[in-house]
Order: structure tokens, then C-alpha cells, then sequence
């Protein structure tokens, strides 16, 4: 690991998703990466928080047409887009959550909106403020916050919907194949069975094998994310998602849920801050809890990069949660913060995933541009059978008065 002298506190990480990134493409990917930090970082020479600088790096990821957030959203089996988005705030420990919600341009800031909910106290006749919204009910509280509701049709891209189109024929195609093979009184049970496949849960069965034989060319990613340290030492967490390509209407991923998609916490004293942003499979990531799971291990005082890989390896590729699914799909940004004295703060920022690549940016207040780039499974790894983590250490310079 290298060490990057920083001028004053700030400093924001990017992932694009954990999942297949096609080198043709490359470049693209990385300036979306590149242009989500630059506009966390304007906020942070602001002096603007880690929660509002997190969660525009966020929104600019959900902007571009070609991430799984946002615009540019898998769609669902319906043809619909549905999205999950949540964020953290290590300092106060509050948490916002959105899922399976439509027509919501920037589903983070809807997430954050509920998140400074929660900071204001309780709300009328002494009303617990949600923590967590989902479907029609998350869109209304958009509404009722001014925050931009669109048509559904305007998440919708040209990309999206090509690959829709091809994977729902190829869908009914083998549905059909398989109904012919099947005594007529299985015909409704099976077709309710087989009605939304989970495209990427590993199962070895002829049905998922076909799709996934399909997807491996494809422009295929999932959660984008981040996480933000500000210039007091805070740190915050966000992710945002638009789910697995044909999933059910209604589901859930790990960037909705509690201790899955994202984590921050701050130390009370100030000694030090972890904040974690995962991708991946979202039905893997919630059953293992990955998000509060690698925050807690980089808590332990153990090495960052082994604390993280042995994390990566009992409580995720190992873990009996998820024992019988064959290609286990998930990453995570990571950073850890060490208040060293008065006046410096020590950062890792580490990176994990047993997909094929992962998309990465990082930027700190003293860089004149972010630094981005896609970090590859070795030749002969496995993907979903073996991981690749990496890491850097930042020195950053606190703000006098801090």
C-alpha cells in the first residue's frame, strides 16, 4: 500500500457495481466513476457534510444511463423499473431507506430525505419517523418532499429495454419449451414457479443455466455506491439499485435493507470511522448481513486488509446462510479511518468482490481529478468461487477547528 499526502479533510470513494464490465467499455465506465467523485468533492471544499456529499456522488451514478441505478434500471419481469436506494450517517447512526419504487429520479435523495427526517426527533402527536419506505407509499413521501417524480417511462433507456426484450423472449421461450415437457396438471405450478428467476442466485438447474448462459456478454452490473469521509472525521455510506434484470415486482435487494447495502459508524470518542458500500447479488448480501459485517470486522484493530479478506471468506463465500448456492455474487467498499492526532486522519479505502470486475473511483480535496479504474478477478479465478481484495492508504490533513 502507497500513501497520498492530502492538503485538508475529504475524501470520497465510488464503486459502479460489482458484476461484468466489458473491456470495450472501459472508459466509460471509469468517467462515471470520475465524474460522481468530482461532484462529492466540490461539496466537500464546501464544507459540506459526508452525508450530502455521499449521497450527490450517489446521485450522479444514478444519473448515468449505463449503471443499474436510476436511470438506466434493470427492468423488472413486467418490463417496469423498480428501484432500492439507502444511506448512513456514521456520526449519528440514523439510516433513510427506499425500496421497490417507481418514478423516482434519484431514489438516494429520497433515502437521505428520510434520514434528516429521523434527525429532526419525532414527528406529530409524537410519531416515529420510517426509517424505510417501500413502493407507492415511498413515492408519495417524494411527493409530499418535493423530491422529482418522473413517468416510469423516463428510467426506462434504449439499453434497458433491448436487453428486456431479448431475456424476456428467451424467458418465454424456455417456458414454453418446458411446459411441453410437463403433464398438464403441473402446468400452473410450475408456471407460477418459474414466473421471475432470481438470474443470478447460482442454482445448477437447466432454467438458470440457459439465462445465465445469455447474460455473460452483456453490458451487466448492479448496486452502485459510496462512501464519504468529510472533513471532520465523519463518515457516511450509500447505495442505490435497480435490481436483478427480470426480477418479481414487489422484491427487495440488499440495497433497501438494513446492514446490507450500506454501513457507517463513527467511533463516540472520535478514534476512528468505517463506513461500507456492497454489490452484488442482493438475495446473497442480505442473508449474510455483508454490509455490518465487514464494518464490524474493520472495527477489530486487526490489519484492514486481512480483516476484510477473512470477512470476505468465513461470512460470505463460507457462510452457512448461503451454503447451497453455487456462485456466490458479491463486493464491497470499504473505508476505515484512524483519528492519528490532533490533526491528521489515516484512510483505507479496500475493495472486494468474487464477480468478474468491479468499477472503482476515489478522490480526495487536494487531487485536480479522481482516480478510476476496474479491478479484475485474476486469470483462472472463478467468479463466484473465489475473490480478489485490495487496498490504499490515504493520510488526510483535518480542517483547523474540527
Amino acid at each position: 500500500m502507497s500513501s497520498v499526502g492530502v492538503s485538508h479533510g475529504g475524501f470520497i470513494a465510488v464503486h459502479g457495481g460489482a458484476g461484468y464490465h466489458s473491456p470495450a467499455n472501459s472508459q466509460m465506465y471509469k468517467d462515471v466513476c470520475r465524474n460522481a467523485c468530482q461532484r462529492a468533492i466540490r461539496l466537500l471544499h464546501d464544507r459540506k457534510s459526508a452525508v450530502e456529499a455521499v449521497a450527490a456522488a450517489v446521485m450522479a451514478l444514478e444519473d448515468s444511463a449505463c449503471t443499474n441505478a436510476g436511470i438506466g434500471s434493470n427492468l423488472t419481469v413486467n418490463g417496469t423499473v423498480e428501484c432500492d436506494a439507502s444511506i448512513m450517517d456514521g456520526d449519528s447512526l440514523h439510516y433513510g431507506a427506499v425500496g421497490a419504487v417507481s418514478g423516482v429520479k434519484n431514489p438516494v435523495l429520497l433515502a437521505e430525505n428520510l434520514l434528516r427526517t429521523q434527525q429532526l426527533g419525532n414527528m406529530a402527536l409524537g410519531r416515529v419517523p420510517p426509517s424505510t419506505l417501500v413502493g407507492d407509499g415511498a413515492r408519495d413521501w417524494a411527493v409530499r418532499n418535493d423530491i422529482s417524480v418522473v413517468c416510469c417511462d423516463e428510467l426506462i433507456t434504449e439499453s434497458a429495454k433491448k436487453s428486456y426484450t431479448i431475456h424476456k423472449r428467451k424467458l418465454d421461450q424456455l417456458n414454453a419449451e418446458m411446459d411441453s415437457d410437463l403433464p398438464e396438471s403441473c402446468h400452473k405450478r410450475v408456471k407460477l414457479e418459474r414466473s421471475a428467476p432470481d438470474l443470478q442466485n447460482g442454482d445448477d438447474s437447466l432454467f438458470q443455466n440457459s439465462l445465465d448462459s445469455h447474460l455473460q456478454n452483456d453490458l451487466f452490473q448492479d448496486t452502485v455506491g459510496a462512501v464519504c469521509v468529510d472533513h471532520s472525521g465523519h463518515v457516511a455510506s450509500a447505495v442505490s439499485s435497480g435490481g436483478i434484470i427480470l426480477k418479481q415486482p414487489g422484491r427487495l435487494g440488499q440495497a433497501a435493507l438494513y446492514g446490507c447495502g450500506c454501513w457507517a459508524e463513527n467511533d463516540p470518542v472520535g478514534k476512528f470511522g468505517v463506513g461500507v458500500s456492497t454489490s452484488g447479488c442482493g438475495e446473497h448480501l442480505t442473508k449474510t448481513l455483508l454490509a455490518r459485517e465487514c464494518g464490524q470486522c474493520l472495527k477489530s484493530g486487526e490489519d484492514p486488509i486481512q480483516a476484510i479478506s477473512d470477512t470476505f471468506r468465513h461470512k460470505f463465500l463460507k457462510s452457512p446462510f448461503i451454503r447451497n448456492v453455487e456462485k456466490k455474487l458479491g463486493g464491497a467498499l470499504a473505508v476505515k479511518v484512524d483519528s492519528v492526532d490532533q490533526s491528521r486522519l489515516d484512510v483505507d479505502v479496500l475493495w472486494v468482490h468474487t464477480t468478474d470486475s468491479m468499477c472503482l473511483g476515489f478522490m480526495s480535496t487536494q487531487d485536480a481529478s479522481a482516480k478510476a479504474f476496474i479491478s479484475r478477478l485474476p486469470e483462472g479465478k472463478r467468479c463466484g468461487k473465489a475473490y480478489i481484495v485490495q487496498s490504499k492508504n490515504i493520510s488526510i490533513s483535518k480542517v483547523p477547528g474540527t
